[in-house]
């Protein structure tokens, strides 16, 4: 199993929040698919997968947020 973690935006990133999970337990992923996407205080960006694989857990829901490297998909 590998964690996918949230990446860091910057030094003056210190929070991220999930606008939009694009992806479920179970769903088969590819590298560079879009999971999520989510919002700084100073861009919207997609969330991307590093590698082909399954998405086993999801600890992120739309709305909540989180930090740089926290690791909302397993």
């Amino acid at each position: 199993m590998i964690d996918v973690p949230v990446p860091s935006m910057g030094a003056t990133v210190t929070e991220l929040t999930v606008i939009d999970l694009l992806v479920t337990p179970g769903a088969r992923i590819t590298k560079g698919q879009k999971l999520a996407e989510m919002e700084s205080d100073k861009s919207v960006f997609d969330f991307e997968s590093p590698c082909d694989g399954t998405i086993v857990a999801l600890q992120g829901r739309q709305g909540i947020s989180c930090l740089p490297g926290a690791v909302p998909a397993h």
